[in-house]
């Protein structure tokens, strides 16, 4: 009997390349994955909004974690398996907590629907208006009003310049037992993105809670990434990849492979396939 293994790769800065494309060779090798019995799945920051403006039902995967761990879904069939919102006390605590910081932030609205948000300004960054244009159809200033019927969202999205770790650090304090997730903008290539979900809500969680379903063993998957909010599964994972573009606190870690716009995913497979199969 063969063995069932598992390819999860990020999208932004992994699979995707500077070019908003995924190249000829990376989108080769996911489609040959099947043929050795490998389930491909594809953990992403983006909503399946913001995905699906990039990708479509074609495209060679078998499950998506979006949201940064928010959501599973079955991408063949569309199907939601998993999802995991903020509870209104979640979103009472965390808007109050926020509106403390100089800090500009959204709130997204839950699952499906996550690409629809609302955003309060602080201190008006660059980075954060461009990521409302983004969203421009789909988002609205914050109303006392609004906020009086938020009962639930997929996240608080707070966005500060890169020199403002410490932010990040005394948040991810404030707010426990929620989950406080850095990453790095993908639009301006370096704000400062702190992502704040539910407690259970990370790529990590999502991807073991999807290898339990399959009954595929963590032991017999590949994961690649590029930024921290991939850092979780990465460390789940005994082989684990990033590429050339990670932050050097990453590439210390784990496996280096080529920069994304190098097909570095595709260089990941074949080490895995040769070191592991």
């Amino acid at each position: 009997m063969s063995v069932k293994r598992m390819c999860i790769t990020d999208f932004d800065g992994t699979l995707l390349g500077s070019d908003r494309k995924v190249s000829d060779a990376n989108l080769l090798t996911l489609a040959e994955l099947p043929q050795h019995d490998v389930i491909r799945v594809l953990a992403t920051g983006r909503s399946l909004w913001s995905l699906k403006r990039v990708i479509d039902q074609s495209f060679p995967l078998d499950y998506v974690i979006f949201a940064t761990g928010a959501g599973v879904m079955n991408w063949k069939t569309q199907e939601m398996i998993y999802t995991c919102n903020l509870s209104r006390a979640d979103i009472v605590r965390t808007n109050s907590i926020l509106n403390s910081y100089d800090v500009d932030y959204m709130i997204h609205y839950p699952i499906p629907d996550t690409h629809f948000m609302h955003y309060c300004t602080k201190h008006g960054l660059q980075d954060y208006w461009d990521r409302i244009d983004y969203y421009r159809a789909f988002s609205k200033e914050l109303t006392d009003v609004d906020f009086s019927a938020i009962n639930e969202a997929t996240q608080f999205m707070a966005i500060a310049e890169s020199t403002q770790e410490a932010v990040y650090q005394e948040l991810v304090t404030a707010l426990k037992p929620l989950n406080c997730i850095r990453t790095t903008s993908p639009i301006d290539l370096k704000s400062l993105w702190i992502e704040i979900f539910a407690e259970p809500v990370s790529k990590g969680r999502s991807l073991k809670y999807l290898a339990d379903l399959l009954d595929c063993r963590i032991e017999d998957a590949m994961v690649i990434g590029n930024d921290f909010n991939d850092e979780d599964m990465l460390c789940l994972c005994p082989n684990a990849f990033v590429t050339a573009n990670a932050p050097e606190e990453l590439r210390i870690k784990h496996i280096n492979v080529a920069h994304h716009d190098r097909d570095g995913f595709s260089e990941a497979v074949q080490m895995w396939q040769r070191n592991t199969w």
